[in-house]
């Protein structure tokens, strides 16, 4: 992992890459560094272990009024709700754990779980698409992984909602 981060970082720092190079890492490397963990946190929520979420990954926090110093982050209890919600309104009895196959099959290029890098280098996002019985739900895991100077990533919960 730390050969791989390295290697992304020196690339993009050094500007030596192409339209072509970053879309190569956006569906192969990067979706190989993020899955561990996002697996993980798949795993999590469909078992209902939200608290465990807090475990592994660092939760995101933004603004409450950007007129103020105000920060507001994601609570246990939040996550649970938004789970729990999405599932009750749609009447859904649970969502798939990680790598159960996604019956979805566009006439275009589709991943379960995608990458973006962010070109600054300061690491990349991954949208994981959730599903019940193989068939999306619309309840889509967004985080970000974030390199360190130690050429390791800080994982970082962003948000789960209906894309």
């Amino acid at each position: 992992m730390e050969e791989t981060i390295d290697k992304i970082v020196n690339m993009l720092n050094e500007r030596k890459y192409t339209l072509k190079d970053i879309k190569e890492l956006e569906k192969g490397e990067l979706p190989h560094l993020a899955e561990p963990t996002v697996k993980k946190v798949v795993d999590l929520l469909a078992e209902r272990k939200c608290s465990e979420v807090f475990e592994i990954v660092e939760m995101a926090s933004w603004p409450v009024d950007p007129n103020t110093e105000e920060m507001s982050t994601w609570s246990v209890e939040d996550l649970q709700e938004a789970v729990d919600g999405f599932l009750e309104l749609n009447e859904l009895p649970y969502m798939d754990k990680f790598g159960v196959p996604c019956d979805f099959h566009p006439q275009y290029e589709y991943h379960q779980l995608s990458c973006i890098l962010y070109r600054d280098g300061r690491g990349f996002s991954a949208d994981y698409d959730l599903t019940t019985d193989g068939e999306l739900n619309d309840l889509t895991l967004q985080m970000e992984f974030l390199f360190t100077d130690a050429n390791t990533m800080n994982p970082i919960f962003l948000d789960v909602h209906v894309m």
